[in-house]
């Protein structure tokens, strides 16, 4: 039978294996070989052309989940 150590190692490897999957997953929009707002053709893992392209694309996102662009 495990003891509480045992038992505290295995849930630690557990939540270990989980965060470093997760932090290899990229944040934002999936990738498409192309700018998510200009359409401007990308090498992978980019998504956006440039800073101005993201902020542009972040803030059009917020306003139509706001409703008020469409």
């Amino acid at each position: 039978m495990a003891d509480d150590a045992d038992l505290t190692a295995d849930r630690d490897e557990k939540e270990y294996t989980m965060r470093i999957a997760a932090s290899r997953r990229p944040n934002g929009p999936a990738f498409t070989g192309g700018c998510h707002y200009c359409q401007e053709g990308l090498a992978y893992p980019l998504r956006y052309c440039d800073a101005e392209c993201r902020d542009a694309h972040s803030l059009e996102l917020r306003l139509k989940k706001q409703g008020g662009v469409e």
